[in-house]
């Protein structure tokens, strides 16, 4: 915290553990442990190899492709 700053809630989408501690840099407020497949700085997309809703629905899906001949 900066001297004569104020404390800010991480905004992960309500995708991390708000009970673990490193779930959140407190410094730049980037999320570390996205939960429910999801990732970004953020966890506002999918993870890779998942589709859905990341934010409103979190509804990451495994994507039922082959990886070895599929891109992301």
């Amino acid at each position: 915290l900066i001297p004569g700053g104020k404390c800010l809630p991480c905004e992960c989408n309500n995708n991390i553990d708000i009970t673990d501690r490193n779930s959140c840099d407190e410094k730049t407020g980037a999320c570390l442990y996205c939960l429910n497949n999801t990732a970004g700085s953020n966890c506002e997309r999918c993870d890779d190899w998942y589709y859905g809703d990341a934010i409103v629905l979190k509804n990451c899906h495994a994507c039922e492709c082959d990886k070895n001949g599929t891109e992301i």
